[in-house]
């Protein structure tokens, strides 16, 4: 009857397996040593293990490279010079998505743009100055292009033609 009272997820004692105990060679009861049980041995093992294990093509990266719409983590053909401390770090281009924004650009995000200093992407003015990004399409942009953006009805499209 206890048995039936047992939640589902709870195995019975006799299908689990119990750790082998040894005691050690001194015979005292204090110091005992586990004893290595037998590794369960699986028939696919051998199987799985060459599955598992990775191919030549895998180590060398991917073979197609990403997709226009996806994200690239890696813009070494971007950016293939190194940024000196003082240098100001060109803006990325304005995506598609950035343009028609689900938001509408209606909150931004001040930062100051000193340790590593980006590039306004709307005008494009390389200055160390305060940048704004939106929080939801992740655009950059400057306190003049900001407040130009809302002057306009938050058209980013009008201010970069």
């Amino acid at each position: 009857m206890a048995a039936s009272l047992a939640p589902s997820h709870v195995k019975s004692i006799s299908s689990t397996s119990i750790p082998s105990i040894a005691i050690s060679e001194d015979g005292d009861a204090s110091t005992i040593k586990a004893s290595r049980s037998p590794q369960p041995t699986h028939p696919y093992h051998e199987a799985t293990k060459q599955q598992l294990a990775p191919s030549s093509s895998a180590a060398s990266g991917p073979v197609v490279p990403a997709s226009p719409g996806e994200a690239n983590y890696f813009p070494a053909a971007e950016y293939s010079r190194l940024f000196f401390p003082g240098d100001v770090i060109p803006a990325p281009p304005i995506k598609a998505s950035q343009l028609g924004c689900l938001t509408g650009h209606s909150r931004f995000v001040a930062s100051k743009n000193e340790q590593h200093p980006v590039a306004c992407m709307a005008c494009r003015v390389e200055d160390a100055g305060a940048r704004f990004c939106c929080s939801h399409c992740a655009v950059r942009i400057c306190s003049g292009c900001r407040e130009a953006l809302a002057a306009n009805g938050r058209d980013l499209a009008k201010i970069i033609s």
